[in-house]
């Protein structure tokens, strides 16, 4: 049996048997085209909010349980009893409707990674994945995702490790402090500041010890920001 034919071979086997489970705690790789390998799936990446869903109920990130989605709870429970699957909380209207609505615990819709064997009801749409041999193809796909109004791709080899592609990246990173709505940021050994929008009506904006979303264009060489731009506080999670 060919390389490559083995490697399809495994990702059909694993995923037919619901084996292929993502770490929610490991953080995609920077997407790199040496890392590609013939046999990997690539699907569009979805600007969500994560969630696992299970009989059990519906959890970000974090563990952090999230109400109001018991219709996707039902669909798992009953189309795919005793999983658990993941990914995203997703609305079309972009994700500031997602989060407002996981926020206020409205039902939104659930995407499942491919490669999980999760299958469609309501309320549960799996996301379709594609075969991918080389660069090209990332390449083809990357072009008709973000024709199609997608954040990026998602590349996902045989053993389940996963890489994205955006044309802008995004982080996370830690509050230390704020003045004047701009919030001092940091990841490990990386410094780095963010203007951050005025507090809505019930809403104080980040403080210090939050967890944020910075989109952003790469870094400087001494570790910092290329043209951040805040995005979220991570309190959903």
């Amino acid at each position: 049996m060919s390389r490559e034919l083995a490697l399809l071979t495994e990702l059909e086997n694993r995923a037919d048997a619901g084996l292929v489970q993502f770490d929610s705690r490991r953080p995609y790789r920077e997407y790199d085209p040496e890392r590609i390998v013939s046999g990997s799936t690539i699907s569009p990446k979805l600007d969500g909010v994560y969630a696992r869903v299970s009989e059990d109920g519906v959890t970000s990130r974090s563990g952090k349980p999230l109400a109001g989605q018991e219709r996707a709870r039902r669909t798992v429970s009953k189309k795919n009893p005793g999983r658990s699957i993941e990914g995203e909380l997703y609305h079309r209207d972009g994700f500031e409707r997602t989060l407002s609505d996981v926020k206020a615990g409205r039902p939104v819709d659930f995407r499942p990674f491919p490669n999980q064997g999760a299958k469609r009801g309501p309320g549960v749409r799996p996301i379709r994945g594609k075969r991918i041999r080389n660069e090209r193809g990332v390449d083809r796909e990357y072009r008709r995702a973000l024709r199609r109004g997608n954040e990026g791709v998602v590349i996902e080899d045989p053993s389940g490790a996963r890489m994205k592609r955006k044309p802008l990246d995004d982080s996370e990173f830690r509050v230390s402090a704020v003045r004047k709505q701009v919030a001092e940021i940091e990841d490990g050994d990386h410094r780095s500041t963010v203007r951050v929008p005025p507090p809505r009506q019930g809403d104080t904006g980040p403080a210090p010890g939050d967890s944020v979303t910075v989109t952003h264009q790469g870094r400087t060489r001494s570790g910092r920001l290329r043209h951040p731009r805040f995005k979220a506080v991570r309190n959903y999670e």
